[in-house]
């Protein structure tokens, strides 16, 4: 099941298939590390939305999608809040800490972005908003 998965979520850096001494093992190599617990079943009737469920997420403590966006963030050298971030789901908190945040789709999230706040229909419309940005970056 491990290549119908990782097709399936593409953006995972890993999939583990394997015992829980393998996984503790490859989680304790990684400094920040996220985990996705993906119960997949046959007859599987739950939403298609089932991964923005918090409780499908483990982290360590303090680790969260916003301090990984700080840390890449610091790593690349800018301001969080010069920078553009799009989201779908409660688990998005970046959204609050970036200077555009941009929601996608119809989810009911409170987050603002520092700057500007703006919503998109789909996965289409933010690529026209990021062209958009694109082309009035003044630089």
């Amino acid at each position: 099941m491990v290549e119908p998965v990782r097709a399936k979520y593409r953006s995972a850096s890993g999939v583990h298939a394997g015992s829980v001494r393998e996984l503790h093992e490859a989680l304790i190599a990684e400094p920040t590390c996220m985990v996705f617990l993906l119960v997949d079943y046959p007859g599987d009737d739950r939403m298609a939305y089932q991964h923005t469920a918090r409780s499908s997420f483990v982290t360590a403590q303090g680790v969260s999608k916003c301090e990984g966006a700080r840390r890449i963030a610091s790593d690349l050298g800018i301001a969080l809040e010069h920078s553009v971030g799009a989201g779908d789901a409660p688990t998005d908190d970046f959204l609050s800490e970036v200077g555009y945040a941009v929601i996608v789709g119809n989810a009911s999230l409170d987050f603002k972005g520092r700057l500007h706040t703006a919503r998109v229909a789909g996965v289409a419309a933010l690529g026209d908003l990021l062209a958009l940005i694109e082309r009035e970056d003044p630089r």
